[in-house]
């Protein structure tokens, strides 16, 4: 298994990048190259909605070279030492660890690649590209997003899988003790938003507590309407004003975005499943990273989205 290949124009892509660009762009390639040693290899879990396993790319009929870090010779072979992140948790799953900026797109004008050699690249070689591309070796590529819903959807799956653990099923009759566990075991899976540190537990939170201060991935289910800028998603049931607790404070998710002419698929999709629920005035269930702060009146909370990448919307209760 691999995470960084080539691709038909010679372009380095990970994983990662590669399911990003197609669920923001609808962008299929159509052939992939190890990075280091040339050898066909093929994606895996890269084109598709939900997150199953991480990204990655699988060998087709040749081996890796010796000294490629994906064959014999392994990271370690290079001095790359890096942990599995599923091997720390009590769940199976390969959960991204870091919210990063998103790939440019394609210009779609570089000229397409010469297919490798049938042989592989010389020692030498294999080494030079290792040491130009050490720093993406350094952190696991299938690790890193930059789209909201692959996190979202990965906290989804996370989730699933805890509350099947036998650990949880002997606390079904508790679930303030079950809720502990399950939490308390997300909350072991490191993810960094950018440069803030945080988990899995710690980073989203959803809108009928106080909020923390700084960004976080919220969630909630609001209804929606059109704007002057996009879309507005209105949840009455918010946060507690204060003073006193009591009352409940509306929150506002602005979402900036051209409805006639969406940037990308991604956009596309946020604008139908929005229009949709407002013309059924049925709930949209969210997830938007950013900051939740007081509006100007203190008779509400509100949250800007200003880009696609930052907003995940479905007609469907996570």
């Amino acid at each position: 298994m691999s995470e960084l290949a080539k691709n038909e124009f010679g372009e380095k892509w990970a994983a990662i990048e590669v399911k990003d660009a197609f669920l923001q762009h609808g962008t299929r390639f159509e052939s992939f190259y190890c990075a280091f040693c040339d050898i066909p290899v093929s994606p895996v879990a890269c084109y598709g909605d939900e997150f199953v396993k991480a990204p990655h790319f699988a060998k087709l009929k040749s081996d890796h070279a010796d000294l490629c870090p994906y064959g014999k010779a392994g990271l370690v072979a290079y001095g790359i030492n890096r942990k599995s992140t599923s091997a720390t948790y009590k769940f199976e799953v390969d959960l991204p660890e870091r919210l990063v900026p998103i790939r440019a797109a394609r210009a779609g004008t570089t000229p397409k690649a010469i297919k490798p050699s049938p042989n592989y690249p010389s020692d030498d070689e294999i080494k030079t590209r290792v040491k130009d591309s050490a720093g993406n070796l350094e952190i696991a590529n299938q690790y890193t997003t930059s789209l909201l819903r692959t996190l979202a959807a990965a906290r989804r799956t996370a989730l699933s899988q805890l509350y099947k653990l036998p650990e949880a099923k002997k606390l079904a009759d508790d679930a303030k003790a079950l809720n502990n566990f399950v939490f308390g075991e997300l909350a072991k899976a490191p993810l960094k938003l950018y440069e803030e540190k945080t988990n899995y537990k710690n980073a989203f939170h959803g809108i009928g507590k106080k909020p923390w201060n700084g960004r976080f991935i919220y969630f909630g289910d609001a209804k929606a309407s059109q704007s002057p800028t996009g879309f507005t998603l209105t949840a009455e049931n918010g946060p507690p004003n204060e003073p006193p607790l009591t009352i409940r404070m509306p929150v506002s998710v602005h979402v900036k975005c051209d409805i006639s002419h969406p940037v990308n698929l991604m956009e596309r999709k946020t604008n139908e499943c929005l229009l949709e629920c407002i013309a059924t005035d049925a709930k949209v269930y969210w997830f938007a990273y950013g900051a939740l702060v007081l509006n100007e009146a203190r008779d509400g909370y509100e949250l800007r989205v200003e880009l696609p990448e930052h907003i995940y919307v479905s007609t469907k209760k996570p």
